[in-house]
């Protein structure tokens, strides 16, 4: 077959499953251990998730071969009952929250799908039924401060003080970096390593244009973990219109960057940032940047509570569901997957009010006849 002019070209996996020998055994004869593509279908089915959801994965599929070792279970052959009488047993061991349980699960199904034994056993109703009991059962005998999301009058603060410091002579860049980080975070929906991590390419400033802020997160959560999607994809437009001020803001921030650094790979890098070498772990580094931009307002969370980098995203869906976004364009703008049961489940406060701050971040959203 005549082929036209390569575009693409393949790159080993960043990671391989800790099972991948037992991916390659069970399905080399399948594909035809002669065939000369059979070896590049075993590392795609080897390596085709993140390196971090293969860590969490070995760590699930750790703790279940370890329930079915002492009950003398082969966990390839484990059924849904198995699987519920795991739960439960984890539940009575008290170390993991049966809120946070759900990439346990995950993992004990990647095996089987990934060694092709059948269904897994942790999908179905049942499991999913006894999950949620357990967590209503469950009490944190150590609570730590209530995570809320962040109002969106806190973030329209954070965007006001920007542009007034990106407007004088010589603000501190720290400060101005922190209050852009924030606002950028929040009007994207973005988990803090997408905007930590923001190549500078990724973000594109052009006052001339009808949408003059473009900007495309490098690193995107699916269901499959923190993946690569490179530049140029999913891209994020905003009306210059509606958002003059900030682009202008922006760009004075990445003069004034490129002047004290011109080799920062990273939009809101500095001099003496120390970015890791992967950078999906880059997400530590907007900790301190949330503090730093908060520090600038008396705005302080209720006691018992706190804002955190994730308060950020949260507080985007909250107050684009008050703002009457239609759930589709939540999903985009914050990198869900279609019909994300976790959006609705973790990040949405219904008790989020409608807002002016929340119609200025996300009203060019909103449905219109």
């Amino acid at each position: 077959m005549k082929r036209g002019k390569a575009r693409y070209r393949l790159a080993p996996p960043t990671a391989l499953a800790p099972w991948s020998d037992a991916i390659a055994g069970a399905w080399e004869q399948r594909f035809g251990a002669e065939r000369p593509t059979t070896a590049l279908i075993l590392r795609a089915l080897s390596g085709g998730r993140a390196p971090n959801t293969y860590a969490s994965y070995s760590t699930g599929w750790g703790a279940f071969t370890r329930f079915a070792a002492a009950q003398g279970l082969d966990p390839l052959a484990a059924t849904e009952r198995d699987v519920c009488h795991h739960m439960a047993d984890m539940a009575q061991g008290g170390t993991v929250a049966m809120a946070s349980f759900r990439p346990y699960l995950s993992s004990i199904n990647a095996v089987f799908d990934d060694l092709g034994v059948g269904p897994g056993p942790a999908r179905g109703p049942l499991v999913k039924r006894v999950r949620e009991g357990l967590r209503r059962m469950q009490v944190d005998t150590q609570p730590r401060e209530t995570e809320l999301a962040l109002p969106a009058k806190v973030a329209k603060s954070m965007h006001n003080e920007a542009l007034t410091r990106a407007a004088s002579r010589a603000p501190p860049l720290a400060l101005l970096r922190a209050l852009l980080y924030a606002t950028i975070t929040f009007l994207t929906a973005s988990r803090s390593v997408s905007t930590a991590a923001l190549p500078k390419g990724n973000v594109m400033l052009d006052p001339s244009a009808e949408y003059g802020l473009i900007i495309t997160r490098k690193f995107t959560k699916t269901a499959q973990g923190h993946a690569d999607v490179g530049l140029g994809r999913v891209p994020l437009q905003f009306p210059t219109a509606r958002f003059k001020d900030l682009l202008s803001a922006l760009s004075q921030f990445a003069r004034w960057r490129d002047s004290v650094l011109p080799t920062a790979n990273y939009f809101f890098q500095l001099p003496g940032d120390h970015f890791p070498n992967d950078p999906t772990a880059a997400g530590s580094l907007a900790d301190g940047w949330l503090t730093t931009a908060l520090a600038a307002f008396d705005h302080k969370p209720p006691a018992g509570a706190q804002w955190t980098p994730r308060s950020l995203r949260s507080g985007a869906a909250s107050a684009a569901e008050a703002a009457g976004v239609p759930r589709s364009k939540t999903e985009y703008l914050g990198g869900w997957a279609p019909g994300s049961s976790s959006l609705t489940e973790f990040y949405i406060d219904p008790a989020y009010a409608h807002s002016p701050e929340g119609e200025f971040f996300f009203g060019h959203l909103t449905a219109r006849v």
